[in-house]
């Protein structure tokens, strides 16, 4: 989507040109061609278009895993059910498989909250949103987390009482004052962690991202005055429920 407006792409069979039709923008275009999946699936080229990220940047929220996917398994059937539709009972049978295979996450695509391309869809309260919720609870009983899918139009309209938007950072712009000052951990187990600057505070444990990434030193009975600081921020925004 480029300014609400779709790419148009067009192919003829046997052909290998493709001709895409849309408005003006800087955003890449990139296509992805080849003869079997396979070979998409192997391809380098977004890693290569992007530049490497700058020194110093903090990737301590990756979290390598596997996850089921809900358009991934549509029309499939097993044990005489058939995944015909993306609803909270095919959820819950995606959670318990992801479960049972050590799988960590479930990803819930498009449409959960109401049209995906409709300005009108609401992810707090449209569409089967309720459900949601209580599949992210179910889940997290099976130590499964849920990964949701939100459409761009979604967030214009029912912005998060949470979120900060990061267009500003994206196109080169200052985006000091708008970062989020510090960032929340949650487990499955319910424990807090905060990081703020270099600093990562969890419970009984704080360790210097900068120097100890690998997080091998505890550092919370060498520094109180970090975990005192740190600790007041923490309860205040679980407090007042959100970072920001």
């Amino acid at each position: 989507m480029i300014d609400d407006s779709p790419l148009g792409l067009t192919s003829e069979r046997g052909q290998t040109a493709f001709s895409v039709v849309s408005r003006p923008s800087p955003a890449w275009r990139v296509i992805l061609h080849g003869r079997t999946p396979g070979v998409l699936v192997d391809s380098h080229l977004l890693e290569l278009l992007n530049p490497p990220p700058p020194d110093g940047m903090n990737f301590d929220w990756v979290r390598p895993g596997s996850a089921t996917w809900v358009w991934r398994v549509h029309g499939a059937r097993a044990d005489d059910y058939v995944y015909d539709r993306m609803d909270d009972h095919a959820w819950v049978r995606m959670v318990d498989f992801a479960a049972k295979h050590g799988l960590g996450y479930f990803e819930m695509d498009a449409n959960w909250y109401g049209p995906e391309h409709s300005a009108a869809s609401d992810p707090l309260s449209g569409g089967k949103a309720a459900e949601v919720r209580k599949l992210i609870r179910y889940a997290a009983g099976k130590g499964v987390g849920v990964l949701l899918y939100l459409n761009d139009r979604a967030t214009r309209r029912h912005a998060f009482e949470d979120s900060i938007g990061f267009l500003p950072a994206l196109l080169g712009q200052d985006f000091t004052e708008q970062a989020r000052k510090g960032i929340v951990h949650h487990s499955f187990g319910g424990a807090f962690a905060l990081r703020l600057g270099d600093w990562k505070l969890l419970p009984q444990m704080l360790f210097n991202m900068r120097e100890d990434p690998c997080e091998k030193n505890n550092l919370y009975a060498r520094h109180p005055e970090k975990v005192a600081k740190l600790s007041e921020r923490l309860e205040e925004i679980k407090a007042s429920g959100r970072s920001r």
